[in-house]
């Protein structure tokens, strides 16, 4: 009983590791901000300025005439796992003026004041708001003059599209119905690797609810320390739709951490990226290995955690812990040989037709192990009908000439 118990509460031991981060491992970053290019904002506050300017020509009543835009203006935006957020406003002036040779003469200015929003992603933004405009217009025609005051508020958009960037800085141009620009902009986030906890957890969204779920699962399953708790068991059959429901949260959160951007990957610090994506894989590994040893799992879910510690890393060739993801592999192949050998293997040695289809005979199950062993390269101990045994590897066993399937 106290074996057995052990062997669950491994699982608690285990799985702590799974999301035990330190937050206060040194920083070696080994990639300069500024020196990242692309045309991705990194997240972070953004601040910046922009210029723009164009022309619009119109004509009415034959007059041909045109204004002549320029503005100028500052934003900021937050970019926070790549969407963004934020304002802007600018200063201006309109100026009106009428083509040589005309009946008439238009000639005018006006002062622009404009503001509004900010929306978009890392690489595109488009700014909506108003422009409240307000000047004169002094019109002649035939020797007579009229000034005409000008006062008006309209909606206003224009888009922002990211040419250039680094973690650091960016450049863009800018585009509207009638004018066009450029813009800088300076991210404010540190590179250093030096954020907080909390910032570091925001960054990577799944870590906290992953953790979260992870000990829920624990507290449910009743593990608790070298003994259960008093008035607990454990269920009789294994949970799988709840480990694989922790199985996929520990994958999404490492397909997160290896895919940062290097931009972000600076933020949170390289060495602290490589240590979470590390503490996770090896706390998969070693809860498969409890698994399996805690419970006598039949082939379908042998196959299922195989599968999800090849998905994660935690197992084979590509593992970053080799020694928990052997472990793992080993006792995935130890449940395999059991199955192997649990009276679903029938060797008929000595056979009555040596070599012939039919001397050696697997159940389906049994077969189901060996497919499995296949994949993986194992090999088995098979112990025969009369009590010897002898070593096969499962592709030996399946390509066997006197295999006959129940």
């Amino acid at each position: 009983m106290r074996a057995a118990a052990m062997r669950r509460s491994r699982l608690l031991a285990v799985a702590v590791a799974l999301l035990a981060v330190s937050f206060a491992l040194p920083v070696s970053a080994q990639t300069d901000p500024s020196e990242i290019s692309g045309n991705e904002l990194a997240d972070g506050t953004w601040t910046g300025s922009f210029t723009a300017s164009g022309v619009k020509s119109f004509s009415e009543a034959g007059i041909n005439s045109s204004v002549t835009i320029e503005d100028s203006g500052t934003f900021s935006f937050a970019v926070v796992r790549g969407s963004t957020s934020g304002t802007w406003s600018s200063t201006g002036s309109n100026n009106w003026h009428t083509d040589p040779g005309q009946s008439a003469t238009i000639v005018g200015s006006s002062t622009l004041q404009s503001s509004g929003t900010l929306s978009g992603d890392r690489t595109n933004l488009t700014a909506t708001g108003t422009t409240a405009q307000a000047g004169t217009l002094n019109i002649t025609a035939r020797g007579r003059s009229i000034t005409q005051p000008i006062s008006s508020t309209t909606p206003l958009t224009f888009s922002m599209n990211v040419t250039g960037a680094s973690c650091e800085a960016a450049t863009g141009v800018l585009s509207g119905s009638f004018i066009s620009g450029t813009f800088t902009a300076i991210n404010g986030a540190s590179f250093d690797g030096d954020l907080s906890a909390a910032e570091k957890v925001a960054l990577v969204s799944g870590l906290k609810e992953q953790n979260d779920n992870r000990n829920n699962f624990i507290n449910r399953m009743g593990w608790s320390g070298d003994a259960l708790p008093e008035g607990t068991t454990p269920p009789r059959e294994f949970p799988m739709a709840d480990f694989m429901n922790l199985m996929a949260e520990a994958e999404a959160v490492l397909n997160e951490l290896r895919n940062l951007s290097n931009c972000i990957a600076l933020q949170i610090g390289q060495d602290k990226v490589e240590t979470w994506d590390n503490l996770i894989t090896r706390g998969v590994a070693q809860m498969i290995k409890a698994a399996v040893e805690s419970y006598p799992l039949p082939i379908e879910q042998v196959r299922t955690l195989l599968s999800a510690g090849l998905r994660t890393g935690a197992i084979g060739s590509g593992a970053t812990d080799l020694s928990s993801a052997a472990a793992a592999e080993e006792a995935l192949r130890v449940r395999a040989e059991e199955i192997v050998n649990r009276g679903g293997v029938g060797f008929r040695e000595p056979c009555a037709n040596p070599g012939g289809r039919g001397c050696i005979v697997f159940h389906n199950h049994v077969l189901s192990a060996l497919l499995v062993g296949a994949q993986m390269g194992w090999s088995f101990e098979v112990e025969f009908w009369d009590g010897t045994t002898a070593t096969f590897t499962a592709i030996d066993l399946l390509s066997r000439p006197d295999r006959g399937d129940l």
